[in-house]
């Protein structure tokens, strides 16, 4: 398939953790774009909350209840994506979790939910749904990372941990499925202004954080959203392996 010749509308993406946050702003824009967006999330009230919004407003999306570490709930997404009326082009592995706790308050269970959730998830929704790109010859997969994934967190050990291994899975599968035609890439956010961000300082501390960047402010979910509209354009059709730092300049590394 030449990408440089298909519109959208004849595209399908999917995404993971779409109904909060960054996530939801992924689905928002793509659904604008014309991509046909199906979207997994844990939190189904607000799944169903956008579906319904974005439906109404005449654009082709569908949400199903997903916990990526879940491999039953995976599969279901992965049959929902091969329903869908156009070809799968795109995967977007936002899904991931936050939590807080020092090293000596760290237990097993703590550790193996993040990279359960983190790191297998994404592997696991990806080598579902790959085949699908594979077959088209054409498509994109995106691992939303963190700036974490350069340097250690005294409170997210395992969190760090799960993005830095996040990373070396997203080079890993640009060299595996780049001579099929899929090209892998990773988008590290900085401080941006979500939920999950707020769980670790108030707005007002994290507004004041933003204060202190290159750019003078924290990051907005459609900041990281429009990069991910850019990875899937046929405009960074040779662009692989790589993560995009959107962080205000925070890291530069």
């Amino acid at each position: 398939m030449n990408s440089q010749t298909v519109s959208p509308k004849s595209r399908a993406v999917v995404v993971t953790g779409g109904a909060n946050g960054i996530g939801a702003a992924i689905v928002r824009r793509l659904a604008q774009d014309g991509y046909q967006v199906l979207f997994g999330d844990i939190d189904s009230a607000q799944g169903g909350q956008l579906q319904g919004e974005l439906s109404k407003a005449g654009f082709a999306v569908q949400f199903v209840r997903c916990d990526v570490s879940r491999s039953d709930d995976v599969l279901k997404l992965a049959g929902a994506a091969h329903d869908l009326s156009v070809p799968l082009y795109g995967i977007v592995n936002n899904a991931g979790i936050f939590p807080r706790h020092s090293f000596l308050d760290l237990t097993l269970d703590d550790w193996e939910s993040v990279i359960a959730t983190n790191l297998t998830g994404p592997f696991f929704v990806t080598r579902q749904l790959a085949p699908l790109l594979i077959a088209q010859g054409d498509g994109v997969v995106i691992f939303t990372v963190s700036g974490l994934s350069y340097r250690g967190d005294a409170l997210g050990i395992h969190y760090s941990a799960s993005k830095h291994g996040l990373r070396g899975l997203a080079k890993s599968l640009a060299l595996a499925l780049g001579p099929k035609g899929i090209r892998v890439n990773s988008i590290a956010p900085g401080a941006t202004e979500t939920a999950q961000a707020l769980q670790a300082r108030s707005r007002e501390e994290l507004l004041e954080r933003g204060k202190l960047l290159p750019l003078g402010r924290v990051g907005q979910p459609s900041d990281v959203a429009g990069v991910v509209a850019f990875l899937l354009a046929d405009d960074a059709r040779y662009i692989t392996g790589q993560t995009l730092l959107v962080n205000g300049g925070a890291d530069m590394p």
